[in-house]
Protein backbone atom coordinates (compact mmCIF):
# COMPACT_ATOMS: atom_id res chain seq x y z
CA UNK A 1 0.00 0.00 0.00
CA UNK A 2 1.68 3.26 -0.90
CA UNK A 3 0.19 6.58 0.67
CA UNK A 4 -1.80 8.14 -1.53
CA UNK A 5 -2.96 12.39 -1.46
CA UNK A 6 -6.15 12.27 -1.75
CA UNK A 7 -7.90 15.64 -3.55
CA UNK A 8 -11.40 14.53 -2.20
CA UNK A 9 -10.05 13.60 1.56
CA UNK A 10 -8.01 16.89 1.77
CA UNK A 11 -10.55 19.45 0.90
CA UNK A 12 -13.03 17.56 3.82
CA UNK A 13 -9.97 17.91 6.00
CA UNK A 14 -9.06 21.03 5.17
CA UNK A 15 -12.62 22.67 5.35
CA UNK A 16 -13.13 20.29 9.43
CA UNK A 17 -9.62 22.50 9.95
CA UNK A 18 -11.50 25.53 9.25
CA UNK A 19 -14.38 25.05 11.24
CA UNK A 20 -11.97 24.13 14.28
CA UNK A 21 -9.92 27.02 13.70
CA UNK A 22 -13.21 29.22 14.20
CA UNK A 23 -15.03 27.55 16.49
CA UNK A 24 -12.90 26.07 19.10
CA UNK A 25 -10.30 28.48 20.24
CA UNK A 26 -8.26 26.14 22.83
CA UNK A 27 -7.66 24.36 19.26
CA UNK A 28 -7.11 27.21 16.85
CA UNK A 29 -3.58 27.11 16.70
CA UNK A 30 -3.45 23.17 16.15
CA UNK A 31 -5.42 23.70 13.55
CA UNK A 32 -3.81 26.40 11.79
CA UNK A 33 -0.46 24.69 12.16
CA UNK A 34 -2.00 21.73 9.92
CA UNK A 35 -4.00 23.96 7.62
CA UNK A 36 -1.18 25.81 6.96
CA UNK A 37 0.75 23.54 4.73
CA UNK A 38 -1.88 22.71 2.28
CA UNK A 39 -2.04 23.52 -1.18
CA UNK A 40 -4.75 22.78 -2.85
CA UNK A 41 -2.53 23.78 -6.25
CA UNK A 42 -1.02 20.56 -6.37
CA UNK A 43 -4.16 18.82 -7.29
CA UNK A 44 -4.93 21.01 -10.19
CA UNK A 45 -3.85 20.39 -13.75
CA UNK A 46 -3.70 23.68 -15.82
CA UNK A 47 -3.69 22.04 -18.95
CA UNK A 48 -7.12 20.27 -18.49
CA UNK A 49 -8.28 23.18 -15.93
CA UNK A 50 -9.87 20.17 -13.56
CA UNK A 51 -9.03 18.49 -10.09
CA UNK A 52 -6.86 15.07 -10.51
CA UNK A 53 -7.86 12.40 -7.96
CA UNK A 54 -4.83 12.70 -6.04
CA UNK A 55 -1.08 11.52 -6.29
CA UNK A 56 1.28 9.18 -4.42
CA UNK A 57 4.86 10.34 -3.40
CA UNK A 58 6.34 7.13 -4.76
CA UNK A 59 5.70 4.96 -7.72
CA UNK A 60 2.32 3.28 -7.63
CA UNK A 61 1.29 -0.02 -9.20
CA UNK A 62 -1.76 2.36 -10.48
CA UNK A 63 -2.03 4.11 -13.34
CA UNK A 64 -0.04 7.27 -13.15
CA UNK A 65 1.36 10.44 -14.93
CA UNK A 66 4.41 11.47 -13.49
CA UNK A 67 4.51 15.71 -12.61
CA UNK A 68 4.16 18.56 -10.38
CA UNK A 69 1.79 20.82 -11.20
CA UNK A 70 3.36 23.68 -8.60
CA UNK A 71 7.14 23.09 -10.32
CA UNK A 72 8.55 24.09 -6.49
CA UNK A 73 9.60 20.30 -5.65
CA UNK A 74 10.17 17.04 -6.80
CA UNK A 75 7.63 14.66 -8.99
CA UNK A 76 4.88 13.08 -7.86
CA UNK A 77 2.89 10.17 -9.26
CA UNK A 78 -0.95 11.97 -10.27
CA UNK A 79 -3.47 9.51 -10.95
CA UNK A 80 -4.75 8.88 -14.18
CA UNK A 81 -8.04 10.87 -14.12
CA UNK A 82 -9.41 14.27 -13.58
CA UNK A 83 -12.61 15.43 -11.97
CA UNK A 84 -14.76 16.19 -14.85
CA UNK A 85 -16.89 18.89 -13.30
CA UNK A 86 -16.95 21.54 -10.33
CA UNK A 87 -19.76 20.12 -8.28
CA UNK A 88 -18.50 16.16 -8.32
CA UNK A 89 -16.19 14.93 -4.83
CA UNK A 90 -13.67 17.26 -4.73
CA UNK A 91 -15.73 20.42 -5.07
CA UNK A 92 -15.06 21.00 -1.50
CA UNK A 93 -11.17 21.14 -2.31
CA UNK A 94 -11.74 23.13 -5.47
CA UNK A 95 -13.32 25.90 -3.57
CA UNK A 96 -10.95 26.14 -0.73
CA UNK A 97 -8.47 26.09 -3.74
CA UNK A 98 -10.11 29.58 -5.55
CA UNK A 99 -10.54 30.93 -1.89
CA UNK A 100 -6.67 30.61 -1.15
CA UNK A 101 -5.52 31.05 -3.92
CA UNK A 102 -3.90 27.68 -4.83
CA UNK A 103 -6.08 27.30 -7.86
CA UNK A 104 -7.67 29.93 -10.10
CA UNK A 105 -11.28 31.35 -10.31
CA UNK A 106 -11.61 30.02 -13.91
CA UNK A 107 -11.67 26.53 -12.70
Amino acid sequence: MYPFLSSVDNGWLAASLIMVRNTVPQLRAQANAIYADMDFGFYYDPGAGLLRGGFWDEPSNQCTTNSNYRQDGPDVYYTCHHYGALNTEPRIASYIGIAEGDIPATH
